[in-house]
């Protein structure tokens, strides 16, 4: 390799991966090569993981809002007979996607970096005060303030209204997206916001195993709305690509980091079968012992 080829390849890694606040230790270092292209290529490909993630919550966002738009269920929910997907949770999954790539330190500019923020601050505004109706019992306008919403079924008593396990993954999804703008922090900084798209990619996870296993408890919380499958896929997409794209990337840190994350999804995926067992047969031995 030539003697100026490291210091130029360190200075694209730079430029290109993250940056600014949330860039490793190793790139904000002046002054020195990189041994190798592993880092580079580690760099690029958390960044690539985490714009899909960003660009798939934005695209099935957007196609389940043209679904609101033009009456299509078809595009509101995979299924005719599955709950579809809620006008406000479509524009905050379009909006954290938009976020996400707004608030790219190398990549963006000022303005852009400023409506980044406001994205998540918007995300967070619904979230939030989504939980509050919940918890205040009371109809502030923002549920069919888009659209208006039939209310089928479980959503008979809340039309339009985000599920409250959804809301809460949005809360956390705004959070964390807002602390990605901040120009403070470091490694807490990271630390959050990967705890935060950890959290929402354990619920997500929960509620595709509930839906695979018919498990209504994992992904429906008692007399509210159910979080539809392809909700809970993108969060789960959007949690995972939050989490690589947040990752340092110091090789150490990577395998161990990996681990951790493997050892996350393994053991959720055990909870979630256990879970379908045992509230199976809880139901088999209701009904064939009806008088216990």
């Amino acid at each position: 390799m030539a003697q100026g080829q490291p210091k130029r390849l360190h200075n694209s890694i730079r430029k290109f991966a993250l940056g600014s606040a949330l860039a490793p230790p190793w790139l904000q270092r002046k002054g020195e090569g990189v041994d190798s292209h592993s880092e580079f290529r580690r760099a690029v490909g958390l960044r690539r993981i985490s714009r899909a993630a960003a660009g798939l919550s934005i695209g099935v966002g957007g196609l389940v809002f043209l679904g609101w738009l033009f009456h299509l269920p078809q595009l509101k929910s995979i299924y005719p007979a599955w709950p579809a997907l809620k006008a406000n949770s479509a524009v905050c999954f379009i909006l954290s996607g938009l976020a996400w790539w707004w608030l790219e330190p190398a990549a963006r500019g000022v303005k852009a970096r400023r409506a980044g923020r406001v994205a998540a601050g918007v995300v967070a505004g619904i979230a939030a005060l989504t939980l509050g109706e919940y918890l205040f019992d009371w109809n502030s306008g923002l549920d069919e303030f888009v659209f208006p919403d039939p209310g089928l079924g479980s959503a008979a008593a809340h039309p339009g209204r985000i599920p409250p396990n959804a809301a809460l993954c949005f809360l956390a999804l705004g959070v964390a997206l807002l602390a990605r703008g901040s120009t403070t922090g470091g490694a807490n900084q990271r630390l959050w916001i990967k705890s935060l798209a950890a959290t929402v990619a354990m619920v997500g996870i929960l509620s595709v195993l509930g839906h695979a296993f018919d498990v209504g408890e994992s992904y429906q919380w008692r007399g509210f709305s159910p979080i539809p499958i392809h909700g809970a896929a993108l969060f789960v997409v959007l949690g995972l690509g939050i989490y690589a794209g947040s990752l340092q990337l110091e090789e150490w840190t990577w395998a161990l980091e990996k681990r951790v994350l493997i050892a996350i999804v393994a053991g959720l995926s055990v909870l979630g079968c256990v879970s379908a067992l045992v509230f199976r047969n809880m139901v088999l031995v209701s009904e064939l012992f009806p008088l216990l």
